[in-house]
């Protein structure tokens, strides 16, 4: 039954399943702005998504996930040379809706921090995806204790273009979902734009998101 409401959870949009962005920073003062699409099976997960140049080495971001999910983070990036490496911590909050001889309704609330490398074209990541689902009433009667669970998850991915990005991404979480011991691939397509004092078409620094 947890393998079963945990794969609910995910299909509900309580989680985040994409990533779309690099360990590349933005800098101090500059925006991004794009959207997302990935096939969160059986279901399609939209992405609206804003990061903000800090400091150096340091942006932060919030994104919106359809249909009920909110993600605010903070970036930093530790290493720029030969590679690129930073660390990414976020939260989420989501609120799954009744789902009929399933689950109630639950409260989820959800810390995902990450490790990225890579270089100004592309990108691989991995995450340790850690959920809390509160206030889960009854299933067939049956009342249910809170959950607390963790996944890992690998992305990989790239950025193609200037100012103007298009940003593949493939990601695979591991974990008892739908009682297999790894879900599906996630594939996912973005677009982001940047603007800012130091934003400009030949601009080397990759952009992110």
């Amino acid at each position: 039954m947890r393998a079963l409401l945990a794969g609910v959870l995910l299909c509900a949009g309580c989680v985040s399943m994409t990533d779309f962005q690099s360990p590349e920073t933005l800098s101090p003062g500059n925006v991004s702005v794009g959207g997302g699409l990935a096939y969160v099976r059986p279901l399609p997960e939209a992405n609206f998504l804003f990061r903000y140049g800090l400091f150096d080495n340091v942006d932060v971001g919030a994104k919106l996930t359809l249909p009920a999910l909110v993600t605010a983070d903070v970036k930093w990036q530790f290493v720029r040379n030969p590679l690129s490496i930073a660390f990414y911590v976020g939260g989420s909050y989501g609120h799954t809706p009744f789902i009929f001889d399933v689950a109630d309704e639950a409260k989820v609330y959800t810390v995902y921090p990450e490790l990225l490398v890579g270089n100004g074209r592309f990108y691989a990541a991995a995450r340790a995806l850690v959920v809390h689902t509160d206030e889960i009433r009854k299933t067939h009667y049956v009342a249910l204790d809170s959950i607390t669970a963790w996944y890992p998850q690998v992305f990989i991915g790239g950025s193609f273009g200037d100012r103007l990005r298009v940003i593949p991404e493939l990601s695979l979480t591991f974990g008892e979902f739908y009682r297999r011991g790894l879900l599906p691939p996630v594939p996912g397509i973005g677009i982001a734009l940047q603007y800012g004092p130091g934003a400009s078409e030949d601009d080397d620094e990759i952009l992110d998101w």
